[in-house]
């Protein structure tokens, strides 16, 4: 299976916990996260299913990737906000079904321990990064590609 893990674009900062989950994209996460779509399409990992935290910013982040995709069914899941790494291993196996590639996008430090534990190696996923990996039950599963914004924009 084919898992795209993208955490939100750069987001504005929260003026207080409660308001976490209402923070929205800031300018530049808006405009990173086409650019992070149109790679998706150009690496041919244009996902069948997308799980969301239910976080503003996610959802935005989502909003602005299917102007690029087109119609991707998308779930929205609670428990995916603030997730641990254990909890969106258990989003993907229960709401995942055989979507192949499915894309999950939420929040660190979540996202980047889960892609860390993939790789096997300590791996930076900063606001709007995408990593592309293939899960293979009972065989080892490999990180293909990670994708910074800022790596992107100096190209």
């Amino acid at each position: 299976m084919n898992l795209i893990l993208m955490r939100h674009g750069q987001a504005i900062a929260a003026t207080s916990v409660s308001q976490d989950k209402k923070r929205e994209l800031s300018i530049f996460g808006s405009g990173v996260v086409p650019r992070m779509a149109e790679l998706m399409v150009e690496e041919n990992i244009v996902p069948k299913l997308i799980l969301v935290s239910p976080a503003k910013r996610t959802q935005q982040t989502v909003e602005l990737l299917l102007s690029i995709f087109g119609p991707v069914e998308v779930k929205v899941v609670k428990a995916l906000y603030l997730a641990s790494p254990m909890t969106i291993l258990e989003t993907i196996h229960t709401h995942g079904g055989q979507a192949d590639p499915l894309l999950v996008v939420g929040h660190n430090p979540g996202l980047e321990t889960t892609v860390s534990n993939i790789a096997g190696n300590i791996v930076a996923l900063p606001a709007g990064a995408v990593a592309h990996a293939v899960i293979i039950p009972n065989q080892e599963s490999t990180v293909l590609g990670v994708w910074r914004p800022d790596e992107l924009m100096t190209t």
